[in-house]
């Protein structure tokens, strides 16, 4: 009995530190981001920026589409501010489209769900998908790679042969 209660003490105790710390960090990086300076708002914003990369690769190689969505969401005011035109004005178009997929097209958001909007190469390592882009540049195009350039293709009776 006495164990019990003392290891539900310990267990609200440590619940209560990591709230603290975790709401002392939040702080402090409020901290960093708004009054410590043009110096540590700069890092701030790489951090932020490099973890949504990370994240995007991230979201590729498990398949997680719930993180591809909340981190494409986190790169349009970048592209704003980093005056890319093409992904400011594209971006935030297929962003609002893949966020109703669960309306417009339900079949095609499960399939997403499931992780089916990276490709898995090797099937022996889960971490190793892809984006269908970067397949696409890594198989058919370097393919298309030959001395002949994409003429070259039809000569090439073998390479004809695996792509049809």
């Amino acid at each position: 009995m006495f164990a019990t209660r003392l290891s539900l003490l310990l267990s609200m105790m440590i619940h209560v530190n990591e709230e603290k710390s975790f709401d002392m960090f939040a702080k402090y990086l409020h901290f960093l981001r708004t009054k410590h300076g043009d110096l540590a708002r700069f890092w701030m914003m790489y951090i932020d920026m490099v973890e949504t990369l990370l994240g995007l690769i991230r979201a590729d190689r498990e398949g997680d589409w719930m993180l591809h969505l909340a981190c494409v969401r986190r790169v349009i005011p970048w592209c704003f501010a980093m005056n890319k035109v093409n992904y400011a004005r594209y971006l935030p178009v297929y962003y609002a489209q893949m966020t109703q997929l669960h309306e417009t097209c339900p079949e095609l958001y499960r399939h997403f769900n499931q992780g089916y909007f990276s490709v898995q190469l090797r099937p022996g390592n889960p971490f190793a998908r892809i984006a269908v882009d970067q397949t696409t540049e890594e198989t058919v195009n370097k393919d298309t790679q030959t001395a002949g350039g994409t003429r070259g293709l039809v000569f090439d009776k073998g390479l004809c042969h695996d792509t049809i």
